[in-house]
């Protein structure tokens, strides 16, 4: 069964704008339309106005939610400003602990202890870490 050719309308192009700015499935845009899926990627293939009515769609939205986040990260937006610099400037949170010996030296691995060394060694450990804590408590 041949399938009979069709175009979207200017009325549908918009309304196609429109919908692709509000990210709807193609599916979902295409019930709205009357018409399958498959018939609407169909038509956004060979239809360059159609193809850039979602493309502008979608690139109108993002600049109004981009415009919006960016202006609530100025205003003063603490979430929105680490969400932005997370996400637009590369930052990240990190935590590194690197434990050393006294002297500088790498500690020696855990598996190449015995098990009353290493006891010994996370009780001093323990120690040395509570009395950290200590000391940072007295600086407040």
């Amino acid at each position: 069964m041949k399938q009979e050719r069709r175009e979207l309308t200017p009325d549908e192009i918009e309304k196609l704008e429109t919908m692709s700015g509000y990210r709807l499935p193609m599916q979902q845009i295409a019930a709205i339309l009357g018409m399958s899926k498959s018939t609407l990627e169909r038509c956004c293939k060979k239809d360059d106005a159609a193809r850039g009515a979602v493309e502008k769609g979608r690139a109108l939205a993002s600049a109004a939610i981009i415009q919006s986040a960016y202006a609530q990260a100025i205003g003063g937006n603490t979430t929105m400003l680490i969400f932005w610099l997370k996400t637009q400037e590369g930052w990240r949170e990190t935590s590194r602990l690197e434990l050393c010996n006294p002297d500088g030296s790498p500690i020696i691995e855990a598996r190449e202890l015995t098990s009353d060394q290493r006891q010994k060694r996370l009780d001093r450990y323990k120690t040395m870490l509570d009395a950290t804590e200590r000391k940072k408590e007295l600086t407040k």
